[in-house]
């Protein structure tokens, strides 16, 4: 029981005190959320097909994906907010 309450504790107190994350450096910007740094990596963002893509309930705008069936070797995408699905 102790242990369980334990773990709770902790994982509350993280989401509490959450705030910026950055990954692969220590000093992240302030007005991102999330940072990634590297010099040998890239960022993978989901990857979805065209039918995937439409499915998306309620895309916010900015959301990106990877559109892996459009044109010959896929498509990034962002959402604007305004028009059709992602």
């Amino acid at each position: 029981m102790k242990i369980t309450l334990i773990v709770l504790f902790t994982i509350i107190s993280c989401k509490l005190y959450s705030q910026n994350v950055g990954i692969g450096t220590n000093s992240h910007a302030a007005s991102a959320q999330l940072e990634v740094t590297s010099t040998t990596k890239g960022f993978l963002p989901p990857r979805v097909t065209y039918v995937q893509r439409g499915q998306i309930q309620a895309p916010a705008a900015g959301l990106s994906v990877w559109c892996s069936d459009l044109d010959t070797c896929g498509q990034m995408q962002v959402f604007n907010g305004m028009y059709g699905p992602i």
